[in-house]
């Protein structure tokens, strides 16, 4: 499946997977996400740039952007590393494949900031989008969500302490919500050996952030060794 057919309704393929899962959020974020709950149902997800949005009164918009990162390392024009792995052994004849990509720390805090700073500087895209498409007008106030995906094989965990990464604990991560005018809200989704998880925050649960962030440069990850099977039936 080539990405272009996977990006088509991005969101609403993410909470597809998703669905059933409880989402937690920061205590202080509590207000807005409980806002948040009485207009999601009513999004458009069949968008592109951004892949979504829901009305949240006559003169407001919510823009819903998804994007996906992991901890492998990721090159320019060719993705990430782990995809082309999975691409590779995909083709393979071969019943069993050892995939070949490193995690690291390093790559989950570059491709994560990458992703994050360039959607961000994508907001006044977005809006003239939705403008152009007569969704709004030039008089529209918006809000911009992010729903960031962690998609690291089997999960970013934490070699020392064994507890999954969650990327808005990170105290980098952290700096840059706080700066990023441009983002309002923040769903935070994770998988770690098949166990899903949802967190939420906006603006108001930085402090809450503070309080239990991690810090990148101290942390390892656990480089797991993956291997594929082919089962034939």
């Amino acid at each position: 499946m080539t990405k272009q057919s996977i990006d088509k309704k991005d969101l609403e393929d993410l909470f597809n997977r998703y669905s059933g899962i409880d989402c937690t959020s920061m205590y202080d974020s509590n207000e807005a996400f409980n806002e948040l709950l009485r207009y999601l149902p009513n999004a458009k997800l069949d968008n592109d740039a951004p892949d979504g949005y829901c009305r949240l009164n006559e003169n407001k918009i919510l823009i819903m952007e998804h994007f996906r990162f992991d901890a492998t390392k990721v090159k320019k024009k060719k993705g990430s590393r782990i995809f082309r792995e999975l691409h590779r052994v995909f083709l393979s004849k071969e019943q069993k494949n050892i995939i070949d990509c490193s995690i690291s720390i390093n790559y989950y805090w570059e491709n994560l900031k990458e992703n994050y700073i360039r959607h961000c500087q994508n907001f006044q895209k977005y809006k003239n989008n939705l403008i152009n498409k007569k969704i709004c007008n030039k008089d529209t106030e918006f809000e911009l969500a992010f729903f960031i995906e962690d998609t690291t094989p089997i999960g970013a965990v934490n070699e020392c302490t064994q507890k999954r990464i969650y990327a808005i604990f990170c105290d980098k991560f952290i700096d840059l919500f706080e700066n990023c005018k441009n983002v309002d809200y923040i769903f935070n989704y994770s998988e770690v050996n098949k166990i899903k998880k949802i967190l939420f925050v906006d603006k108001n649960g930085i402090n809450n952030l503070r309080e239990n962030q991690i810090f990148i440069d101290k942390i390892t990850l656990i480089d797991w060794e993956i291997n594929s099977y082919k089962i034939e039936f």
